[in-house]
């Protein structure tokens, strides 16, 4: 039979090691929360290319094709110009 010492040692020892659980269980929430958080402003932070309509999260810049434009966009307008030049030559 167990002493009293021992029951309150081994209650001792229990609640110790489900406090460190708490602490890591509401680390690893605030750590998904924060990960949701960023994938909803990564989210929200996306535009429509005004070349091709579809939604970007790349680096879009303002024009003369008509609004925001995509770096993809962008790369075969420039292409396309430079095409144009060389068959001029």
């Amino acid at each position: 039979m167990l002493s009293c010492e021992a029951i309150v040692e081994d209650a001792s020892g229990a609640m110790d090691l489900l406090a460190k659980r708490v602490v890591v269980a509401e680390r690893e929430r605030t750590e998904a929360v924060t990960e949701l958080k960023s994938a909803r402003f990564r989210h929200e932070q996306t535009t429509r290319c005004a070349g091709c309509g579809e939604r970007k999260h790349t680096p879009l810049r303002v024009d003369a094709m008509g609004g925001y434009v995509c770096m993809t966009c962008i790369d075969k307008r420039l292409h396309e110009l430079l095409a144009k030049e060389g068959e001029a030559a």
